[in-house]
């Protein structure tokens, strides 16, 4: 490369992240940092099944329970929450080897070890999982240190999109949320979203045979990455291939992660680099920042343009964070059907407003051996590519603030978001998650009972738009999950027949897991304890109001009463997603030529019902 980057590997930054380390590994802040952890790790593998401790009393809502693990005996005291969950209070959590003095538990590994030997896990799992966690935990202390550190917490009312997404806690249901393996240390500080730091895209020319390259319709690749270039540096790319021999027109520009150049490309590529069929070009103008996915950027020398999603061929959370060249292929296509659907019906378009960040361009470079191979690691399949999306700063109007609803489960010292935006508001809990539930839902349930498509609003795709405080309208970004019913319905027509065959199909019975498992267990319920705990706020109640707008919803469209009962929300229990299991008893870290699959284990109470059940009797 021609150009470096701030921050890139030709600076050396060791003696800043060594000061860095030592302040985050502070005795108390490490401990800290673990003694959450361990809390955490039993509440998820509690509801997941995987441990069975013995109520010793129970007082005031409040359980304390006993978990022996080979020699050791851990108790902790806990709240039963609805959906089988548990919040366990971290300073509560002790444990006692062979019978000698309770001491607190602030040994997350200690306690991985002792959770192998009980579950019987292989140690080649139990060693890696380790490592995952302790990368967690690393992030966590990190995060701790800036908070406790500034003066004062930063204003959620005025922060942008990327800005308050750097201050979340990353995943709430998986235990090693953050262990991005095959990030090093200085990685975490280069590339992670927590430290907010600004990146510059390294770009290659990539020959034109060998890429896909799509665009929304009204729209072309090569003016749309102008566009996102700047004509000025677009026409320095071109002068370059031509000053080395090679014709412009035989190549499409291409965007590349720094951290993805030095680990993927510049190895698994360098024959393509060798052939010229890759040519290395410089960095791009723009500067971004990372969202909590650490793959999609948001431009900052811009907000007002697209978004950026490029792979990165590192294991965080369930999956290697590529991209398959499929779903990337076919991501404006699918794009312009949302659209048409969306516009086309004016419940969605004029009474929700309801947001869909487009994706409108993208480009896929096969690699010529790998793609080829027959049970090739899909991490191999999906390095090299990208995917444009239209930046909610551009979706929203001047008076408006977009939120990711991973938001909402922020808390620090008694204080949280939710809290903070209803103060701002002048209003109430009940009236803020009122007006929630009326603006996330009814779109969500109209794509999926009249439309047959089932989008993952988990808490970082799933979008809330606040004015003055309160929500106001929602919407919902990345489509690579997208499901659609496994029957074509009139309805769907906007779908080319080639998204069919790249999307997800399933039967209308089973798409419900779209709304309970990405939304209802993989948010709300996080909500409903925290709300609980910091506002007094009763469970209950919080889904009684989720309950009231899906009842609504179903009064409002009567006509859809057969796909209610096909796909019913309101059932007294759900198949159990377990995510945790995933990597503890079913795939370990082994490669695999296809994505995992997540875990199914048991039922899962449904809160819905209970709270009619019990509100009856």
């Amino acid at each position: 490369m021609t150009e470096q980057l701030p921050g890139s590997h030709g600076q050396t930054r060791g003696p800043a992240t060594l000061a860095a380390i030592r302040e985050a590994v502070d005795g108390d802040t490490w401990e800290t940092v673990n003694r959450e952890m361990v809390a955490k790790a039993i509440a998820e593998l509690l509801y997941e099944g995987l441990l069975a401790p013995e109520p010793i009393w129970a007082s005031d809502g409040r359980v304390q329970y006993r978990l022996v693990v080979g020699e050791t005996t851990y108790r902790f005291e806990a709240t039963p929450r609805r959906f089988d969950s548990y919040y366990v209070d971290p300073a509560s959590v002790e444990r006692s080897v062979a019978g000698e003095e309770w001491v607190l538990a602030v040994d997350a590994v200690r306690f991985l070890r002792e959770l192998g030997s009980n579950l019987d896990i292989e140690g080649m799992t139990v060693s890696k999982l380790i490592r995952e966690h302790v990368n967690t935990l690393l992030v966590d202390a990190h995060v701790r240190t800036r908070r406790e550190n500034r003066e004062s917490p930063p204003n959620p009312t005025e922060l942008s999109y990327a800005n308050l997404d750097a201050e979340l806690d990353g995943h709430p249901w998986i235990t090693y949320s953050k262990g991005r393996l095959g990030f090093g240390y200085e990685d975490h500080h280069r590339y992670a979203p927590e430290q907010q730091p600004s990146l510059r895209l390294y770009w290659l020319a990539a020959r034109r045979t060998q890429t896909t390259a799509e665009t929304v319709s009204g729209t072309d690749y090569e003016s749309f990455v102008s566009s996102e270039l700047g004509t000025r540096r677009a026409g320095r790319f071109g002068e370059m291939l031509t000053e080395r021999g090679f014709d412009p027109e035989n190549y499409r520009l291409l965007p590349v992660h720094e951290w993805q150049w030095h680990n993927t490309v510049a190895t698994f590529f360098a024959d393509e680099i060798a052939a010229d069929r890759l040519v290395p070009l410089e960095a791009g103008p723009p500067v971004y920042q990372p969202l909590q996915s650490v793959r999609t950027l948001v431009n900052t020398t811009d907000p007002a343009a697209h978004d950026v999603k490029l792979p990165l061929r590192m294991l965080n959370t369930l999956i290697y964070r590529g991209i398959p060249g499929e779903r990337v292929r076919l991501a404006p296509q699918v794009t312009d059907a949302l659209w048409k659907i969306r516009n086309g019906d004016s419940f969605l378009a004029d009474e929700h407003e309801f947001l869909l960040p487009g994706e409108v361009a993208s480009i896929d470079y096969d690699h010529p051996v790998y793609d080829e191979i027959d049970g090739t690691p899909y991490q191999y399949q999906e390095m090299l590519c990208a995917i444009w999306r239209e930046s909610i700063t551009e979706c929203i109007n001047e008076s408006e603030q977009a939120i990711p609803l991973s938001a909402l489960l922020y808390e620090h010292e008694g204080t949280t978001m939710l809290g903070e935006f209803a103060a701002a508001a002048g209003v109430g809990v009940d009236q803020w998650l009122g007006d929630l539930f009326d603006v996330l839902l009814p779109p969500l349930l109209h794509f999926l009972y009249q439309y047959g498509v089932g989008f993952s609003p988990h808490g970082e795709d799933a979008i809330i738009v606040i004015e003055d405080g309160l929500p106001v309208r929602a919407g919902v970004k990345d489509f690579i999950d997208l499901t659609l019913t496994e029957t074509p319905r009139p309805e769907q027509s906007p779908f080319s027949p080639e998204c069919w065959d790249a999307l997800v199909t399933k039967p209308l019975s089973r798409m419900r897991q779209c709304l309970v498992a990405s939304l209802f267990v993989c948010v709300f319920r996080y909500l409903a304890d925290l709300v609980a705990r910091q506002h007094g706020y009763d469970e209950d109640r919080f889904w009684r109001q989720v309950r009231e707008r899906i009842i609504a919803y179903q009064t409002r469209f009567p006509e859809l009463t057969d796909r209610f009962e096909e796909c019913d929300l309101l059932a007294p229990s759900f198949k159990k997603i377990c995510l945790n299991r995933n990597r503890l008893t079913e795939y370990g870290y082994r490669d695999t030529a296809q994505r995992p699959s997540i875990t199914v284990d048991g039922r899962v109470s449904n809160a819905l019902s209970e709270v009619a059940r019990d509100q009856e009797s």
